[in-house]
């Protein structure tokens, strides 16, 4: 009788074993709570490089803000009270604003009027667009050349910064 239980608890260890391995596995590959490609990353875009968008013509004589943004981004809404600023300041400025999002426009278009941005171009992007994360403010320069841009949720120096580049587009 001493044996059977003896084998049975080895069966029991290596079976507990087995199951930890399997959801370690699986939780290392999709993540805590979603795949992994909904974790931060850096974005395949850089400055200087051409931003392509199907369905956006970017002008060729003045720069655009563009702002990737995604209604499932925490980073985006808690940022919401920069872009309304921000997209206030463009507008003083004379430069247009788009708004990438990966969601339907119609979806969008509800998630910026929740947050309050007067946004009045929506696009929808896709993630072969070259943008890997949210938010992203892109100076998307003539001829769609990125001039500039910036990932995550900025800081309060990070958004001065973000200010003064969109403020002095006036100038050009």
């Amino acid at each position: 009788m001493n044996r059977v239980l003896r084998s049975l608890e080895i069966a029991a260890n290596i079976g507990i074993v087995v199951v930890a391995i399997v959801l370690s596995v699986a939780v290392g590959r999709r993540g805590l709570i979603g795949p992994a490609n909904a974790r931060p990353t850096r974005s395949t875009l850089r400055a200087g490089e051409e931003f392509r968008v199907p369905g956006i013509a970017w002008p060729k004589n003045k720069p655009t803000l563009s702002l990737a943004l995604s209604a499932s981004c925490h980073f985006c809404a808690e940022g919401a009270p920069f872009y309304r600023r921000l997209v206030s300041r463009a507008r003083e400025v004379g430069v247009e604003v788009v708004a990438l999002m990966p969601q339907e426009p119609s979806a969008a278009r509800r998630y910026l009027d929740a947050q309050l941005l007067p946004v009045t171009v929506v696009h929808r992007m896709s993630a072969t667009d070259g943008i890997a994360a949210f938010p992203t403010v892109l100076i998307v320069g003539p001829n769609g050349i990125v001039q500039d841009l910036w990932t995550g949720k900025l800081d309060q120096g990070q958004e001065d910064i973000v200010m003064a580049r969109v403020g002095s587009l006036m100038s050009k």
